[in-house]
């Protein structure tokens, strides 16, 4: 298992399109990431894209490429980290986040979210 498994090109929906949010609205994503080397963790970056497309539920990047584009990223720099655990009877560590889309007056916030000391 290297870093964290994926499927390229796919899109995931944190926000659908045209939905209506006020400046205290929050949206959450859970997301996970594995690797055998814990210190693959060390740093995380994620790039949150916006898709200006016609599709009401965009999944493959490659369909409509010229559609998308980065909003923003979401950086950690070691936090994360200590929130892997190790799956013995996977060989791999696990790291679980979730990905937060904080809207304000004028502004919109992105963060990473996780929970301490869960077993």
């Amino acid at each position: 298992m290297d870093s964290y498994q994926c499927m390229c090109n796919c899109f995931d929906i944190i926000l659908l399109k045209d939905t209506k949010v006020s400046e205290t609205t929050e949206f959450h994503q859970s997301y996970y990431r594995t690797s055998t080397n814990r210190d693959d963790f060390g740093y995380v970056e994620s790039s949150l894209l916006c898709y200006k497309g016609s599709s009401p539920h965009p999944q493959w990047m490659d369909i409509a490429a010229g559609s998308y584009s980065t909003l923003c990223k979401v950086i950690d720099n070691g936090q994360l980290i200590n929130t892997s655990r190790y799956v013995s009877n996977g060989g791999y560590y696990i790291m679980e986040y979730d990905v937060v889309l904080a809207f304000g007056l004028m502004e919109l916030a992105t963060q990473f979210a996780w929970e301490e000391n869960v077993s």
